[in-house]
């Protein structure tokens, strides 16, 4: 996790070949606010996932990536994850 969303993978362990430095990965953090819903925390649920919509761009499409730092969607559009 970095600031509370999570990455694929630890991108500083460059196990893909990429230089170091690669956003979270945002489908992956709608991952715990399920988990939050089904052990019953629903409010921690409910801030995480609103959380992740503020991100959304002006037309609310998230990209694959989030780079906290530069506040900026890096990855590509449009993703089509299913969110239920």
């Amino acid at each position: 996790m970095k600031g509370g969303l999570l990455c694929r993978y630890d991108p500083e362990e460059n196990i893909d070949g990429m230089p170091p430095g690669e956003g979270t990965f945002l489908v992956c953090s709608f991952w715990p606010a399920d988990v939050d819903v089904l052990i019953g925390r629903h409010e921690d649920a409910r801030m995480l996932y609103d959380r992740l919509l503020r991100l959304c761009n002006d037309v609310g499409l998230l990209s694959a990536q989030y780079d906290r730092q530069a506040r900026r969607m890096p990855g590509n559009f449009p993703q089509a994850f299913p969110i239920d």
